[in-house]
């Protein structure tokens, strides 16, 4: 009897360890489960900690919300930063920014991964898009669309910065107000002249839409005299200069609104000139107004012609504007300096 007693004690106690055994196991499989591969992806991948390792792990297994990562985010666990993402290591987001907190890229956004952006560019660093916007959130772009990737606006472009479009406005596929049809920056088709946000001239209803729209300081195609600017466009910006406004031209003048941040900032454009008359002409003079001074800041440097070239009828060059620190005028080298030019090429017929 004692020793039935004795077994059954003994069977128990077995059965006992045997359990203690499996709960042990089960715990350190769950826990390797758990807490070692998070631990490991972040050590490999290099991931930056929130600063609570359970907010990481939590994170990992997608039960914290995305937007919980505030610079650098890997959110598909690729080792990759494809949210709130700091190129330039300055502690701010350069790419695929979620400014509204809500897990998704809402400036600065690279949807092909390519490096570029491609959707709610912030080209001047000021915090809000001006190229290829999508200020509805259809993943569109409606404002300042860049459509062919040369870095000006082709469709919907708000020119004055008020959000609203002032050239070449587009519904349903269609330019319908203030279309600039032959890139001379002047609009040739359903004008809004006033901007009541009524058609004023050329309008598409009227029997006149490819009337020559009417411009008193451009030379009449009809005259033997016509020659000067047909076309300007920003071919290269360096550092985080920007315009204030977009380059204003007319056929022999062209105005300039830049601002350089620092040393290494300078703007290039480049300006398609032709002779589109019957007469041949030559350029007799170039102003830069107010003219380069030794003690300024900003300076502005014509290159691509000079004076005494010549323009057969019919021919076009091209001419390019640089605008740029003068290295001889700055005190310091990171001061924000504004400027605004206007550059006159009178021509002589030949």
């Amino acid at each position: 009897m004692r020793k039935r007693y004795n077994d059954r004690k003994n069977v128990a106690k077995s059965e006992r360890k045997k359990r203690i055994f499996a709960v042990v196991v089960l715990g350190v499989v769950i826990f390797y489960a758990l807490f070692v591969p998070p631990l490991a992806h972040n050590v490999l991948s290099g991931n930056p900690s929130s600063g609570s390792y359970f907010d990481d792990l939590l994170s990992y297994w997608g039960i914290v919300s995305k937007n919980k990562c505030e610079l650098n985010c890997d959110t598909n666990h690729d080792g990759i930063c494809d949210l709130n993402c700091d190129t330039n290591n300055d502690g701010v987001c350069d790419r695929n920014c979620d400014t509204s907190h809500n897990g998704k890229c809402d400036l600065n956004c690279d949807d092909n991964g390519d490096g570029t952006c491609d959707r709610n560019c912030d080209t001047n660093g000021d915090g809000t898009c001006d190229r290829n916007c999508d200020s509805n959130g259809d993943g569109k772009c409606n404002l300042n669309c860049d459509d062919n990737g040369d870095g000006t606006c082709d469709r919907n472009c708000d020119t004055n910065g008020d959000g609203i479009c002032d050239s070449n406005c587009y519904n349903n596929g269609t330019c319908t107000r203030n279309c600039d049809t032959n890139g001379d920056g002047v609009c040739d088709r359903n004008c809004d002249d006033n901007g009541d946000g009524v058609c004023d001239r050329n309008c598409d209803k009227n029997d006149n839409s490819n009337e020559e729209p009417s411009n008193p300081q451009k030379p009449s195609t009809d005259t033997p005299w016509n020659v000067g600017f047909t076309n300007a466009k920003v071919k290269t910006t360096f550092g985080d200069a920007r315009e204030v406004t977009p380059v204003k031209f007319t056929a022999t003048n062209a105005v300039f609104d830049v601002v350089l941040n620092g040393a290494n900032d300078a703007i290039t454009y480049e300006f398609t000139i032709k002779n589109s008359g019957v007469l041949n002409a030559k350029v007799d003079s170039i102003m830069i107004s107010p003219a380069n001074e030794a003690s300024d800041i900003i300076h502005f440097d014509v290159q691509g012609i000079k004076v005494g070239d010549k323009l057969r009828a019919g021919d076009s060059t091209t001419m390019t504007v640089t605008t740029y620190y003068n290295e001889n005028g700055v005190l310091n080298r990171f001061t924000q300096f504004q400027k605004t030019a206007t550059i006159v090429i009178n021509y002589a017929q030949d």
